[in-house]
């Protein structure tokens, strides 16, 4: 036996106003490409030859520098709240989905009411119920939209995260390598001041040099012990940091077995076209996406202010006992429209927050742009003007070490003083720091641009492909 109720046909005339009433909603949901945005050049200011690998760490061929940005993709902390934050935005992707399909739920039920010198009465109870939003202007279609794109947000932030992370572990472990080199530097230099006091000494025992002369030496072998001593407090606070880019304790001493060996500067990677590096900069990607979510959000806003029209029904069975449970059913269907009609200005208000979000975000997308163009040309030039520099520092050097020489011959000869010998020495052995230190800074300037133009990086950890594609 099946009792019905019906609210249809009351609710479908007002639908019919309704449809009428909200056909001005649609609205594009797609950002701009970066073509529309700004005006790109064909080619940077160098071309460059070799394409780029995705793990471009390794085109310096340091097996210790690859071990170490893979444990850190691994246990960095950093890192670990990017992921986290996309894992967030996948559960509010999957929120999102959910409210396209009806909502259906179960009821059962079972009461006894008992009154005094009455019998008991029984009743139990089961039923299906479901309702459904009608998605007439697209709010809840636009909203899913939303939180897709702030989805791929996330996920290209992580990506941007991975960049920096790997480029920080780059840069510190050739300020690493370089500050063990300095040491090693600074203690063949030491060696030879004391060397060189040496042999002042004993010719002041022969009346040859003046007590001047000794001071002055002993003084220069005490600015390398100081030196020494800054570089090893330099390499200890590298370490640490190493340490916590890796994710373990800087208590943990002894543990780090980077060498005090730079590697050769590799060729200079293929810049290709803008327009391209715009379509796989994971920051531009990021920006991209969120512009996508504001643009969806604000078209959501706008259709809530419309109407909003809910089916629903529900099929129930009630019964005084268990075995007449299910011999009366009753089915009920029903459709609600809900227009707002005052609210304050709240709805309206909402639309202009949407609208601002989108303005701001439409200018950091360009902003983003911008700022990826200029690392890149930026990386160029600062690493053409360093590596000239490195080589004008080799040529000093080699001068300085020809002018030295002639200088402790003259001095031996009696022909010019130790002060000018000094002076040269000090020249030479500052010249030879400048060289290792601007030999890592072209190496950490190459890092720079690895960084510019990297893309994605695959590191078999996140695997969204489904709930991409919802």
């Amino acid at each position: 036996m099946f009792r019905s109720l019906l609210c249809l046909p009351i609710a479908l005339p007002l639908c019919g106003v309704v449809l009428l009433s909200g056909c001005a909603t649609a609205r594009k949901t797609s950002a701009p490409p970066p073509e529309e945005l700004l005006p790109l050049s064909n080619s940077f200011s160098e071309l460059g030859q070799k394409q780029q690998e995705e793990a471009w760490w390794n085109e310096f061929g340091d097996p210790l520098l690859a071990q170490k940005i893979e444990q850190a993709f691994q246990t960095n902390n950093s890192l670990e709240i990017a992921w986290q934050n996309l894992l967030q935005a996948k559960a509010v992707l999957t929120q999102a989905n959910s409210a396209k399909f009806p909502f259906l739920s179960l009821q059962a039920s079972a009461e006894q009411e008992k009154e005094e010198n009455a019998p008991s009465a029984e009743s139990y109870g089961i039923g299906l119920e479901a309702s459904y939003e009608v998605d007439l202007w697209g709010r809840v279609s636009n909203a899913a939209k939303a939180s897709k794109f702030e989805f791929e947000a996330s996920y290209y932030d992580y990506q941007s995260a991975m960049q920096s992370l790997a480029a920080q572990v780059a840069i510190l472990h050739f300020g690493l390598s370089e500050s063990l080199k300095q040491r090693e530097l600074i203690g063949q230099q030491l060696q030879a001041n004391e060397d060189a006091l040496k042999s002042l000494q004993t010719r002041f025992g022969g009346g040859l040099v003046r007590s001047s002369d000794i001071l002055r030496q002993e003084q220069l072998v005490e600015s390398s012990k100081e030196q020494l001593i800054e570089i090893a407090a330099s390499i200890e606070v590298q370490q640490n940091a190493m340490s916590v880019l890796l994710g373990t304790s800087p208590l943990e001493k002894g543990s780090d077995r980077t060498t005090s060996k730079l590697p050769e500067l590799p060729p200079l990677p293929a810049t290709g076209v803008p327009a391209k590096l715009l379509e796989r900069r994971p920051d531009v990607l990021a920006a991209f996406n969120s512009l996508s979510a504001a643009n969806a959000n604000l078209a959501a806003s706008i259709a809530d202010r419309y109407p909003s029209l809910s089916l629903g029904g529900s099929l129930a069975s009630i019964g005084d006992s268990p075995s007449s449970l299910f011999d009366t059913w009753i089915q009920n269907l029903s459709a609600q429209v809900l227009a707002p009609i005052f609210e304050g200005g709240a709805r309206k208000a909402e639309t202009e927050r949407s609208r601002a979000i989108l303005e701001s975000r439409l200018a950091n997308y360009r902003q983003t742009m911008l700022v990826a163009l200029q690392e890149v040309e930026d990386s160029l030039v600062l690493e053409r003007s360093l590596s000239d520099r490195l080589q004008s520092k080799n040529r000093q050097l080699n001068l300085a070490e020809r002018s030295y020489k002639i200088l402790q011959t003259e001095y031996s000869n009696g022909v010019s003083e130790y002060l000018d010998v000094l002076t040269a020495l000090l020249n030479v052995q500052s010249l030879q720091r400048d060289l290792v230190e601007l030999q890592r800074m072209v190496l950490e300037q190459r890092v720079t641009l690895y960084r510019a133009l990297a893309g994605t990086i695959s590191n078999g950890r996140e695997n969204f492909d489904t709930a991409q594609e919802n």
